[in-house]
């Protein structure tokens, strides 16, 4: 049976900008080409759902022709992108934050997990174009 673990070095609270480390662990049937993390959102409301990957990254084995061994674990390091939107939940709208985990298997279902983010404004995000003043 294929397993797949995905940790943080920290919590899973962080904002635009700040580097995500963790470890990708696993246990294969076979040896997984690559190891394939991605980044992405998921936003919902009123009726519409989006799905945006924002980035990408493939944790190849240390030498390019060979196979990582059918059990074992890597590192990573993700530098988040400055322009993320913060997680939110209201009544009306919703945006969450995914990192996904997958190890690419030859002929045979990927083994996957994932974590939800937490994603921090900053205050340049919520910064409004206008000055809100008390009449």
């Amino acid at each position: 049976m294929n397993s797949l673990d995905l940790t943080l070095n920290g919590p899973a609270a962080c904002k635009p900008g700040q580097t995500l480390s963790g470890q990708v662990r696993w246990r294969c049937e076979k040896e997984p080409r690559a190891i394939l993390l991605k980044l992405s959102y998921h936003s919902e409301g009123r009726g519409t759902c989006d799905e945006e990957t924002l980035l990408e990254k493939r944790l190849c084995p240390p030498r390019p022709a060979d196979h990582w061994p059918r059990e074992g674990g890597c590192e990573f390091s993700l530098d988040l992108p400055a322009n993320m939107l913060p997680s939110y939940r209201g009544k009306l709208i919703a945006l969450e934050w995914q990192l996904h985990a997958s190890a690419d298997l030859a002929w045979a279902f990927d083994p996957e997990s994932s974590l939800t983010l937490v994603i921090g404004s900053t205050e340049h995000a919520l910064r409004p174009p206008f000055a809100l003043r008390a009449p």
